[in-house]
């Protein structure tokens, strides 16, 4: 069977997702987020919605680069304004696509992996973001980019 033993075969077979608890601002956020899960059709697929919220991440980073693409100039006010609304629906998708696979019963391992790693790459998206509209010099850019990326991967490592 190679590196898997049927002791650990055994446990990835009976792994089941925990959770962690509630904030405040997640429990006052998950009236709206309710709401919003009951506007999406069932027949519609968590990933799809973990997967639009994905493409809006981009779509507000690219917009940003169709404006300045060498962190030196000032953007329009419409760019930031563009990605506050794409990074609000990004989060709400996000918070609603496990609410969906509760409500359709069609959760799965590879559901939460993908999850997780639209959510690991979009922090790439947000940090540039973050990086273009305080025009940091390079290498405060690349500092800021590897201390976030350090801080999401050991948040999310248990």
């Amino acid at each position: 069977m190679g590196f898997i033993t049927k002791d650990g075969l055994k446990q990835l077979l009976n792994y089941k997702y925990k959770p962690g608890e509630y904030t405040m601002l997640d429990n006052l956020m998950n009236i709206y987020w309710e709401a919003c899960v009951k506007l999406i059709p069932k027949w519609v697929a968590p990933n799809v919605l973990t997967f639009i919220g994905w493409m809006l991440v981009i779509a507000s980073y690219a917009n940003m680069l169709r404006y300045d693409y060498t962190f030196k100039k000032i953007l329009p006010d419409s760019a930031f304004f563009f990605a506050s609304f794409c990074i609000f629906a990004y989060s709400t998708l996000d918070a609603i696509d496990g609410k969906q696979a509760k409500r359709t019963k069609s959760g799965s391992p590879l559901g939460q992996l993908f999850d997780h790693g639209c959510d690991s790459f979009s922090l790439a998206f947000f940090v540039l973001g973050i990086c273009q509209a305080t025009l940091l010099e390079k290498d405060d850019i690349f500092l800021i980019f590897i201390v976030s990326q350090i801080a999401f991967y050991t948040s999310n490592w248990a």
